[in-house]
């Protein structure tokens, strides 16, 4: 291929002319911003407990609570960049070394040992090791890092740490290893940091492992709308001028606000999708339907990721609800379904399959759990008792084709007759006469 073909085959399909993205990596979730919008006393906070390494001291162990993106991750990992830099041109002969532990893919002893390693030594470590045998590895290669510094702290950051499965050997090996000589340099030290949107995890932790640890606990605070403005326009250069203007961003952040907890990281991903929404559609700027298209496609996204997760009876149990209003919906009953209708029609569906169903009450919980998922609608209505009446989400509805399966379908609608006679009895016997639009 000539050059001149070659560099109109490549304008051709990698630079066409784009109105909308000009440094689109601002965007990433890898990207560290310049300065931290809204969490002055956190990094205040943060930093306190990292104060002692340049003094060549013990850091204080943390926990930090905080819904999802509301910056504890950055903020960790913007301290750190912090004390690296002040470090290294300050003339301290110190190291610090900072691995980050993501739970939600490294979620075991095994795991995590094999990923420190891995920072500590740039090679893949030998498989199929005990995890005593890890750890001494890691021991080791900590000893040999303090031998060229005056001082040398690992600090170690379990993001996600409720998603690890029974952290509690790591962390109490980890919190221990200086004092009971398992680190044999006295110029080595460990950190933890640990963090979750769960505010009483820690609970749930041994007690010998709080004691050991001493984290001291951290709150961040859910994002408000102004600071959600503030964090989307410091990544404005991402665009081409012009490209979005302050109404947009202020849609964007005032949606996130309210809906999502003051979530940046969705604020952030929102203006992206729709930014590639409208570049697609060969757009010169952004619009407020651009993101309200990207907002959906998220939401369908993780809406999708969650339920492909879900055991094989909560599926049966959201295809029960499915069915239960489609059949209110094609009768144009007035009322929702009961519990009590619920849970009998996830019972026929596990009759028709060959299941066994499980226990009214573990149905009852889970009922509850996608209530809180916000994946069903789950209310009470005064004078009912404890009766609650069910609605689906219409998040569940974009993506109910990947759990309701062609086969399921099937098999269930050659028994359907019986599933919809239930159905519109059931209703009917509901007095109440509970509006189907008040809970859509």
């Amino acid at each position: 291929m000539e050059n001149s073909q070659a560099e109109e085959m490549y304008n051709n399909l990698f630079e066409p002319k784009n109105s909308i993205f000009k440094e689109e990596k601002i965007l990433s979730k890898s990207y560290v911003p310049k300065n931290i919008i809204g969490r002055n006393t956190e990094l205040e906070q943060v930093a306190a407990n990292l104060a002692p390494i340049p003094r060549h001291g013990d850091p204080i162990n943390m926990y930090i609570w905080g819904d999802s993106g509301v910056g504890k991750t950055i903020t960790i990992q913007y301290v750190l960049s912090i004390l690296e830099y002040g470090l290294s041109t300050n003339n301290h002969n110190s190291m610090v070394d900072f691995i980050r532990i993501d739970s939600m893919s490294t979620n075991n002893d095994i795991f995590a040992c094999i990923e420190i390693l891995s920072h500590l030594t740039a090679t893949v470590p030998k498989m199929g090791l005990s995890i005593s045998q890890y750890l001494q590895s890691i021991w080791n290669e900590i000893d040999l890092k303090a031998r060229n510094y005056d001082f040398y702290a690992l600090i170690i950051f379990f993001d996600e740490i409720d998603k690890f499965k029974d952290p509690n050997n790591i962390l109490y090996q980890l919190s221990r290893s200086t004092e009971n000589r398992k680190i044999k340099a006295s110029n080595a030290t460990i950190g933890i940091i640990t963090a979750s949107n769960k505010k009483d995890f820690l609970n749930s932790l041994d007690s010998k492992v709080l004691s050991s640890a001493g984290f001291t606990y951290l709150h961040f605070p859910d994002y408000s709308e102004e600071e959600l403005c503030l964090i989307l326009n410091s990544r404005i250069e991402a665009f081409q001028p012009g490209a979005i203007s302050e109404e947009e961003i202020r849609y964007c952040a005032q949606n996130v606000a309210d809906r999502f907890h003051g979530d940046a990281r969705r604020a952030i991903d929102t203006l992206h999708i729709a930014g590639k929404i409208a570049l697609n559609q060969h757009c010169k700027r952004i619009t407020k339907e651009h993101i309200d298209l990207a907002d959906k496609e998220i939401t369908n996204t993780a809406t999708l990721e969650m339920i492909v997760k879900f055991s094989k009876h909560d599926k049966l149990l959201i295809i029960a609800i499915y069915l239960c209003h489609q059949i209110i919906l094609s009768e144009k009953l007035k009322s929702l379904p009961t519990t009590g209708v619920i849970s009998q029609v996830y019972r026929m569906i596990c009759e028709i399959l060959g299941e066994s169903p499980t226990s009214e009450g573990h149905i009852s919980r889970r009922l509850t759990d996608l209530d809180d998922k916000q994946l069903i609608h789950a209310k009470k209505v005064k004078g009912s008792g404890n009766t609650r009446y069910i609605s689906l989400s219409s998040d569940i509805e974009y993506v109910i084709d990947s759990i309701y399966t062609t086969i399921l379908k099937a098999q269930i609608e050659a028994n359907f007759c019986d599933i919809e006679s239930y159905v519109i009895a059931g209703v009917k016997l509901n007095r109440r006469n509970v509006e189907f639009s008040e809970f859509i």
